[in-house]
């Protein structure tokens, strides 16, 4: 399950993140807003115990539009992310709203990431991204969802600079796993 952790001093609603087969573990946390990301000719309708403002976006987690076309399907489009960016201008402080796509890993923390970097000040994109990953700890969020809100809310490269930096930190972490693997293969067949 996801931690629903508060919301820090910077932000001005609660957000949370899940995956699908999570989102029955919020019926009870005040969600008021809901942003269904789902895979293209998917259309689950949000839960029964739903009542508020919902949208549901259809495409899949593909980050070019080369990989869309290799795996003959969608990849987000700048109308997609415009329409993530509007419905997170619904949200007031009253609004707690729980995001959510299939694994709850790339596309949902992207949307989440670009609603707060429009909710914040330009120069907290970092602050941004850390509290995605204190939502979604292991969260990857689509870097094409973040270019199309980067030039959308004219960042100037500090979205993806951020993002990037995260994905760095990821890949030398998986090396030094993969390093120190094949160290304890090495001392067992010694």
């Amino acid at each position: 399950m996801t931690k629903n952790t508060s919301v820090n001093h910077l932000l001005p609603f609660p957000i949370s993140i899940c995956a699908w087969r999570e989102i029955d573990q919020f019926e009870n946390k005040g969600i008021t807003h809901l942003l269904s990301i789902q895979d293209p000719h998917t259309t689950h309708p949000p839960p029964d115990w739903f009542t508020g403002e919902y949208c549901r976006l259809n495409f899949a987690d593909v980050e070019t539009h080369k990989d869309a076309l290799q795996f003959h399907t969608t990849a987000v489009s700048k109308v997609d992310v415009q329409k993530i960016l509007d419905f997170g201008q619904k949200c007031s402080s009253q609004s707690h709203l729980l995001v959510h796509c299939w694994m709850g890993a790339s596309r949902s923390p992207a949307a989440a990431y670009i609603i707060l970097c429009q909710a914040l000040a330009p120069g907290q994109e970092k602050n941004a991204l850390d509290h995605i990953l204190k939502i979604r700890s292991g969260a990857s969020p689509n870097k094409l969802m973040v270019r199309y809100a980067e030039k959308i809310l004219q960042r100037k490269g500090k979205m993806i600079l951020v993002l990037d930096q995260l994905r760095e930190e990821h890949h030398r972490l998986i090396d030094q796993w993969e390093i120190n693997l094949k160290k304890k293969q090495e001392d067992k067949n010694s």
